[in-house]
């Protein structure tokens, strides 16, 4: 249940919202699944502030991270993020910037070919193409500027590397 803002009128209207939710199922099942997914957000959020204590981060940065690692297949922007926080993109940027001493964009990028490489090592026979869709790339050409920049070589190169390395 997610709150723009957190004044009187949006907390009656929720639960007017949630009450109509909570009305709308006609199965138990239903019912029973949709509380247990409230509940599984409502952990992760809990989840997230004890991290954002320790690491003295904000809850935002961390929720950020969160979503990159399970949409890390899909085409994340900093818009989509932004609206996802309820966030102006702007602010979401800077704040990102400031606290992890990278940008948003490099962030995920960096993550994309983490996960990139992870599979070229343990699926060596996939093509890199759809190694490259995988990881939310549907350029193949821009996954292959984006690993180069990072990684210091092509995908080719390092699957050659890594298979040189085994023998």
């Amino acid at each position: 249940i997610k709150l723009k803002n957190r004044g009187i009128d949006t907390v009656i209207i929720n639960k007017l919202c949630i009450m109509r939710t909570i009305e709308s199922f006609y199965r138990y099942c239903d019912l029973k699944n949709w509380f247990k997914e409230q509940l599984k957000e409502i952990f992760n959020n809990m989840e997230i502030g004890i991290n954002c204590r320790f690491n003295n981060t904000s809850w935002f940065i961390e929720k950020a991270k969160r979503y990159v690692s399970q949409n890390i297949d899909k085409r994340i922007t900093l818009k989509e993020i932004s609206n996802y926080l309820y966030l102006n993109p702007v602010y979401f940027s800077i704040s990102f910037k400031k606290k992890t001493g990278q940008n948003f964009i490099d962030y995920v990028n960096n993550k994309k070919v983490e996960r990139a490489k992870h599979l070229i090592l343990k699926q060596k026979f996939k093509l890199l193409k759809e190694i490259s869709k995988m990881v939310g790339y549907d350029d193949y050409s821009y996954f292959c500027k984006v690993f180069r920049k990072i990684v210091g070589i092509t995908p080719v190169d390092y699957r050659n590397l890594v298979k040189n390395n085994d023998k």
